[in-house]
């Protein structure tokens, strides 16, 4: 697993590349054979931040989605804590991208499981490492990171995206949720994997446009109303057997990762509706049986 998340972090990196250059041009870079959407800042159906009275293009990586990007994003920056033991100067600097492109993704979903995953992270290893240089290496990484925003005219979108609630995306996710609980409330053992979509215009008291249909955003939720009690059971018991395995542990890469995927599917679907989300899912699963079992052998963090 260790060459796998080698391989995988070194790919992300070029993906943190992509996505920053995306946001500094406002637009895809036609890399179009590796899979990168046509985006711009002027493309009905793109993600954007609006900011005084302009939209700015979020950045996509090659993904279909920024929060599809940010999610990968998080995932790579706890995967690469566990490299910086043997490439402390690299690491740090992977780190530093990955965070100015997770910025730029202007995810909130991204960054709230950053941040629960890199405090719970914190917790563990400040009472294993020397707490003054954990922070030192943090607010150098964030302070670099800050100015890039300010050289590059992000930071002022990030904190308005940060302060500002999008009524209508919350009126969506609100109504996602309602129909979802009619739909289990009317099939307890679930409509069928996949069937959400198809079937959600019967359970909503509105007339969906085409655009409203999505599955709602909260993996525990679907799967309730595609599966049922069966299902939702299951998933909860995966859930949990993570959590107690990871406090088993006492590793905090399994905790940051337990958290990051609960984040991730209470505020979003794509770890069950995405391809990409799929297989983020199953690697980071995959991800939390190989590591050390002992903070005895966490001593990663590089000499500044």
């Amino acid at each position: 697993m260790r060459k796998v998340l080698i391989i995988f972090c070194s790919v992300m990196f070029l993906e943190a590349v992509i996505g920053i250059s995306q946001y500094v041009l406002q637009e895809s870079l036609g890399l179009r054979f590796f899979g990168e959407p046509v985006i711009n800042s002027h493309i009905l159906g793109v993600a954007k931040v609006d900011f005084m009275n302009m939209k700015f293009l979020r950045s996509y990586g090659t993904f279909s989605h920024p929060n599809i990007f940010a999610g990968y994003l998080v995932f790579a920056i706890f995967s690469i804590m566990y490299l910086f033991r043997s490439f402390p100067k690299m690491s740090s600097f992977f780190v530093l991208v990955f965070l100015i492109a997770l910025f730029l993704t202007f995810s909130r979903t991204g960054l709230i499981a950053f941040v629960i995953g890199a405090f719970v992270f914190s917790l563990f290893v400040v009472k294993k490492l020397n707490r003054w240089k954990l922070l030192k290496i943090s607010l150098l990484i964030l302070g670099v990171a800050m100015l890039f925003l300010f050289l590059i005219k992000g930071f002022p979108l990030f904190i308005e995206r940060i302060n500002s609630i999008d009524a209508e995306s919350l009126r969506y996710r609100v109504m996602y949720l309602v129909i979802g609980f009619a739909m289990f409330f009317q099939n307890p053992f679930g409509v069928g994997v996949g069937n959400f979509t198809d079937v959600m215009q019967n359970f909503s008291i509105l007339k969906l446009f085409p655009w409203e249909i999505q599955p709602v955003h909260n993996i525990f939720v679907l799967s309730l109303a595609e599966l049922g009690m069966i299902g939702f059971a299951a998933l909860v018991s995966l859930f949990v057997y993570l959590f107690v395995y990871s406090f088993k542990k006492k590793n905090p890469f399994f905790i940051a990762i337990c958290f990051m995927l609960l984040v991730l599917g209470s505020f979003d679907h794509y770890l069950f509706t995405l391809y990409q989300g799929q297989a983020l899912f199953w690697l980071s699963i995959c991800a939390l049986y190989p590591f050390k079992n002992s903070l005895s052998d966490i001593e990663f963090l590089p000499s500044i």
